[in-house]
């Protein structure tokens, strides 16, 4: 609802600016729509419903006002997935237990926030958590605490903390589901670590690829 309280208060800004003689007739009501479904949030098409409604209400077309959006990230939110190499790993053991169960694992990277999680620095942290799934054959492994590190040697270069997996090997794969905005787009060659090479498939590949 909060597109439909915003374009509420556009219409309150255009009635006032008609008051003191500025005849406005341009919305641009943004972006920031879904690329994709995630459960429990607003789909696209809840967005688009409520604000249909709502510039039936405040912006109806007999008054002839152009409305625009920006819905860039909507077409990209999820154009790719990325993948991740483990590239190091390190074994925190528990000072007051032996017990493997209870080991925790540092894992290390080879992409990162100077890469394509440049945007897990603001708005999108919480949302890349629960979406590092491990490349392995056996999903009845057991699961540690562990925490992702990217490749450079910035102590803000951190993924993802105190998630669950399986104990990785260097060399062992994850990938990222829905990557695409604001991510290899601000990718840098911070500390000479090349941003990630793409490659193409079609959408059956991938499925075989990933074993989804």
């Amino acid at each position: 609802m909060a597109y439909h309280h915003t374009i509420r208060l556009c219409r309150d800004i255009f009635d006032e600016a008609k008051s003191m003689d500025y005849n406005l007739n341009l919305l641009d009501i943004g972006g920031g729509f879904a690329g994709y479904a995630v459960e429990n949030n607003p789909t696209f098409s809840d967005a688009a419903k409520v604000i249909n409604m709502a510039l039936d209400e405040y912006f109806p077309k007999e008054e002839n006002f152009e409305v625009i959006a920006e819905p860039g990230v909507y077409y990209v939110q999820s154009a790719f997935t990325l993948a991740l190499r483990v590239i190091g790993k390190r074994v925190l053991r528990s000072a007051t237990s032996a017990k493997v169960s209870e080991q925790s694992y540092f894992y290390y990277v080879n992409d990162g926030i100077h890469g394509s999680f440049c945007i897990i620095k603001s708005f999108m942290a919480d949302k890349l958590v629960g979406n590092f799934h491990v490349l392995k054959d056996d999903v009845q492994m057991p699961v540690y605490q562990s925490t992702l590190w990217g490749p450079t040697l910035n102590p803000d270069d951190l993924l993802a903390q105190n998630i669950q997996l399986p104990e990785l090997d260097i060399g062992d794969w994850l990938y990222v589901p829905n990557m695409g905005a604001y991510t290899i787009v601000l990718a840098s060659s911070f500390y000479g670590i090349a941003p990630p090479e793409l490659f193409y498939f079609a959408s059956d590949e991938i499925t075989s690829e990933l074993g989804v």
